[in-house]
């Protein structure tokens, strides 16, 4: 009886020990995803200020062109 005991317990504490390492695992994981998702946000929002500094420098070049040049955008 008293070695089933000593038994179950060291199992208990084997898998305690177990969990507590995977779930330190998975937090790494998951800091490092967060960081990844932060940096994409990032880099997402400078690419969308880009796009939008393009179209604006777009539509001032177009007010600027000739009829000919509007009318005839390729040679």
């Amino acid at each position: 009886m008293q070695q089933e005991l000593k038994k179950l317990v060291s199992h208990y504490h084997l898998l305690k020990k177990k969990m507590a390492h995977l779930r330190g695992d998975k937090e790494k994981h998951l800091g490092t995803l967060s960081l990844d998702a932060l940096n994409c946000t990032t880099k997402l929002k400078e690419y969308q200020s880009l796009g939008e500094k393009i179209l604006k420098t777009a539509e001032l070049c177009r007010k600027l062109e000739t009829e000919k040049e509007k009318v005839l955008p390729f040679y």
